[in-house]
């Protein structure tokens, strides 16, 4: 995640690339590094991916990087499974790094090994460097779809929902960043067209991942309902 990274002085200079998970084509394509580049330019080559990447300049550039939550990771806070204990990097050390239920050693996490190297806040923010580049986290499309209608994301009516969203609207990435709230509303109901809007605004509900137990991030609170059923086009 590219705040992780900017707590890190060291990697001011790097360039932040996302890019997504490529065992299963489901996976592949729901992040992305998004370039800008001179729009005079009658063809795209390697080559000018290369400069936009390692040195950026005003006809090439990476304008943002579109990115999942952390917190989805298994291994993002530290904890112990067996006890349900999830802490976070401070509680850790407060604990000597040890499960306060059964005092065995917590299993430590990718933020607990960010604090230990990190030399600048959790909300620091560098001002120069390649580092700086705007990124928008989201929800993938069908998770997001299934915490709204309360099934699980491999569902059928997840997966007839979420092609009527593709087939008229456009790629994912569209519905999730660009769609209008009213298209939205139109094609997948106010339901749908409601659980964007929060993602957009970080209105989300997040339990982080912890020793091997994956993290959620919800647009619904466990027993939260949008809208009537019938606005939910299944």
């Amino acid at each position: 995640d590219p705040a992780m990274n900017w707590r890190l002085s060291a990697l001011d200079n790097l360039t932040i690339l996302s890019n997504s998970d490529a065992h299963s084509l489901p996976k592949m394509g729901r992040e992305a590094t998004v370039l800008e580049i001179d729009k005079n330019l009658d063809t795209l080559s390697y080559m000018d991916i290369g400069k936009a990447i390692a040195r950026p300049n005003e006809n090439y550039r990476i304008s943002y990087t579109i990115e999942f939550y952390p917190e989805e990771g298994k291994y993002h806070m530290d904890g112990h499974r067996d006890c349900d204990v999830c802490l976070d990097p401070e509680e850790s050390k407060r604990n000597g790094n040890k499960c306060p239920r059964c005092k065995k050693m917590l299993t430590l996490g990718v933020l607990h090994r960010v604090a230990e190297l990190a030399d600048r806040t959790q909300d620091a923010i560098p001002t120069s460097g390649n580092a700086v580049v705007p990124h928008k986290s989201i929800v993938p499309l069908a998770d997001l779809i299934a915490s709204v209608i309360h099934v699980g994301s491999a569902s059928k009516k997840v997966k007839t929902l979420y092609d009527t969203l593709i087939n008229g609207l456009g790629n994912e990435f569209h519905v999730l960043l660009d769609s209008s709230h009213e298209d939205i509303e139109r094609v997948g109901g106010v339901a749908i067209a409601e659980g964007v809007k929060r993602m957009r605004e970080g209105a989300l509900y997040i339990s982080p991942g912890y020793d091997g137990v994956f993290g959620t991030v919800q647009v619904l609170a466990p027993n939260e309902t949008l809208g009537p059923k019938q606005d939910i086009l299944v």
